[in-house]
C-alpha cells in the first residue's frame, strides 16, 4: 500500500511540475522578444527539471519499506513477543542469538509505550510503538554480544522511568530456546 501511495505521489508531483513548466514557458513566450522573460522561463525550466530528476533518482534507489522486510521473513527469524504495561515489559525471551533475524511482536495492554532497544554502550539501535489492541512487528538482527536494555520512550505515567527490561545477546552456539 505504501508503494502505491509513493508512486502515486511522484506521478502527481510530476504532472504538477509539467503544468507549472508549461505556464512558465508560455508566459515567457507571450512577452514577445523580451530576453528577460525567456531567461526567466529557462531558469525555471532547469530548476523544475533538476527537482524532477532528484525525485526520480531518489525513488529508484529506495530500500524496501520496513513492512516489506518483515513480510519477507521466513522461518529463519526468532519471534519474541513483547507486551508493555504500566510499568514493566513482559518479554518472551531473556537470551537471544546474534546474527539471527529477531522478529519482535510488540503490543501493550493499557496505554501507548515506546519500545526502544539500547545496545551495551547505551546507544539506541531500534524502536517502535507498543499500542493497546495492535501488534507492531519489528525486525532486527543484532551483531554484537552483550546486555541490551529495553526502555520506554513514551511517557506512560508516574513510574515511567522504572519501565526497563534487559536481555542478553549470545553467540548462536550458546543459544537454546529452552533456556528462556
Amino acid at each position: 500500500m505504501q508503494d502505491f501511495a509513493l508512486t502515486t505521489s511522484f506521478i502527481v508531483v510530476g504532472v504538477l511540475a509539467l503544468i507549472f513548466l508549461l505556464f512558465i514557458f508560455r508566459s515567457s513566450h507571450e512577452g514577445g522578444d523580451a530576453p528577460g522573460l525567456k531567461a526567466e522561463g529557462t531558469r525555471w525550466l532547469l530548476i523544475c527539471a533538476m527537482i524532477l530528476f532528484t525525485i526520480i533518482a531518489t525513488y529508484s534507489t529506495l530500500k524496501p519499506w520496513p513492512h516489506q522486510a518483515v513480510a519477507g521473513v521466513t522461518g529463519s527469524a526468532l519471534t519474541v513477543k513483547v507486551n508493555g504495561a504500566q510499568w514493566y515489559w513482559d518479554v518472551s525471551h531473556d537470551t537471544l542469538p546474534i546474527n539471527t533475524p529477531i522478529l519482535f511482536e510488540v503490543s501493550a495492554q493499557d496505554v501507548n509505550h515506546g519500545f526502544a532497544l539500547y545496545d551495551p554502550d547505551g546507544r539506541i539501535v531500534t524502536q517502535t510503538q507498543a499500542m493497546p489492541g495492535y501488534v507492531n512487528k519489528l525486525l532486527y538482527t543484532f551483531e554484537k554480544t552483550g546486555t541490551y536494555k529495553v526502555l520506554c520512550l513514551e511517557f506512560c505515567g508516574p513510574a515511567h522511568h522504572e519501565m526497563e527490561h534487559e536481555f542478553t545477546l549470545v553467540e548462536k552456539g550458546d543459544f537454546t530456546k529452552e533456556s528462556n
